[in-house]
């Protein structure tokens, strides 16, 4: 923000989020500006996120209680973030689309696991019979029955 300021009233905020005030007329020079400076620090696009899992789990040790070991790791936010999970080799018992673009799974491993990818949709026809997952750890609750879910991060073919 500070490299392109020049083109702003005022702005501020923290490493999470920021609040800018700016001209109309000062508009489209800004997002010269900025899309610069944001290219002189990453280079040019496609920008490709990673994911850093903290820990990669046997999905036989997965279980419902263990979101009350993680609920005492909370307030999760940009200091503290959600853990972040990955288990390979999961089977992929069935998929189907929900909500139009959601990827909806039901996993095996030892046991067996649901798991949903919002936005993930177009994965679907070209799914692997086995993948590693990058997940989140979630309680569904449905017709007043609780379940693990995993909420997906990423999803690659089994290595």
């Amino acid at each position: 923000m500070a490299a392109a300021s020049a083109h702003l009233v005022r702005f501020g905020g923290h490493a999470a989020a920021c609040g800018v005030t700016i001209a109309p007329d000062k508009v489209e020079s800004f997002a010269a500006a900025f899309a610069a400076a944001v290219r002189a620090q990453l280079g040019s696009p496609p920008y490709i996120p990673e994911l850093r899992p903290d820990l990669e789990l046997a999905p036989e040790g997965l279980s419902l209680e263990m979101l009350s070991d993680i609920a005492r790791l909370a307030p999760f936010g940009h200091q503290n973030p959600e853990p972040l999970w990955v288990s390979r080799g999961l089977e992929v018992k069935s998929a189907r689309v929900v909500g139009g673009e959601h990827l909806k799974l039901t996993l095996a491993a030892g046991i067996q696991l649901e798991a949903i990818g919002f936005g993930m949709a177009s994965l679907a026809p070209a799914l692997p019979k086995r993948l590693d997952a990058v997940y989140r750890l979630e309680r569904n609750t449905f017709r007043g029955q609780d379940k693990l879910e995993l909420k997906l991060e990423d999803l690659r073919g089994a290595s």
